[in-house]
Parts: structure tokens; C-alpha cells; sequence
């Protein structure tokens, strides 16, 4: 749920900024704020996969140990 939220809201971003700004003008920096904005959102998704994966290794190294 909060990658999908995370993902809408970096695109509505996205086209916003574009949009604001002349993009023949501005190209360089749309383009640099596109790639900012998807390392953000691949840096989020690795964190939250991250965190997923250490909840389920504490959690079956707990079991393990009362077994």
C-alpha cells in the first residue's frame, strides 16, 4: 500500500514539475529531477523490502530458538 501511495505521489510530481516549467528551457533539470525522483523511489522500495525481510528473519530466528 505505502510503495503504491509512494509511487503515484512521485509521479504526480513528476508531471507537475514538467508541466510548470518550459521543458525546452529547462530540459537538464527535469531530466535531473526525474532521475532523482526514481532513485528515490527505488531507494523506498529496497528499504521497505529490507525491513520486510528482517521482520521475517527476527521472527523465524525466535521460533527457531524456543524450538
Amino acid at each position: 500500500m505505502k510503495k503504491g501511495i509512494m509511487l503515484v505521489s512521485t509521479v504526480l510530481v513528476i508531471v507537475f514539475v514538467l508541466f510548470m516549467l518550459d521543458f525546452n528551457k529547462y530540459y537538464p533539470v527535469s531530466v535531473i529531477l526525474l532521475c532523482l525522483s526514481l532513485f528515490k523511489v527505488i531507494d523506498f522500495i529496497q528499504l521497505e523490502e529490507l525491513r520486510e525481510d528482517g521482520n521475517n528473519s527476527v521472527c523465524y530466528n525466535k521460533n527457531k530458538e524456543k524450538l
